[in-house]
């Protein structure tokens, strides 16, 4: 008697599909890609809310699907960021507090990651941690050069109030 053996051709989720594409996930293998997928909540915003808040403890980042948000030191503006963009993973991985709020400037599609989350993709996702942890450098570099994120002693940040 012969054994058949099939093979099944496995289909990523159109989500997966989605997440390869991005720049964020380009050293990633498809494997890792279905890792952090497995994980990242899809989270719908509507324009004019605060996602982040200068100055708070942050407990979650966040990678931009599709829309815009503003980065904001204080109430001035100081950039923007749209799909592919990471929110939030320099105070998730340093363990600081958030430096910039951060508000949608459209309705916004957002894949959430929890700290531990975060945490594990880092540790078991070697595609994404070499990416995000040179993204984070670079901003760190560029925040150095601009001022963002420094703590100045004496002057107490104010809260930008959600919209």
């Amino acid at each position: 008697m012969r054994h058949l053996s099939i093979h099944r051709h496995h289909q990523p989720s159109p989500r997966t599909e989605f997440l390869e594409g991005l720049a964020a996930f380009r050293d990633c293998t498809e494997a890792e890609v279905e890792e952090i997928d497995r994980y990242g909540v899809t989270m719908p915003i509507a324009a004019g809310k605060v996602i982040a808040c200068q100055g708070r403890a942050a407990r979650e980042c966040f990678l931009i699907e599709s829309g815009e948000v503003e980065i904001l030191d204080g109430e001035t503006r100081v950039g923007t960021l749209g799909p592919g963009s990471w929110i939030g993973e320099m105070a998730v991985v340093a363990g600081n507090l958030r430096c910039a709020s951060v508000r949608t400037t459209t309705a916004v599609s957002v894949l959430t990651f929890n700290a531990a989350e975060l945490q594990h993709l880092l540790r078991y996702v070697p595609g994404l941690s070499g990416r995000l942890r040179s993204e984070v450098a670079g901003r760190q570099a560029e925040n150095a050069v601009t001022g963002l994120c420094q703590v100045r002693p004496g002057t107490a940040r104010r809260r930008l109030a959600t919209v």
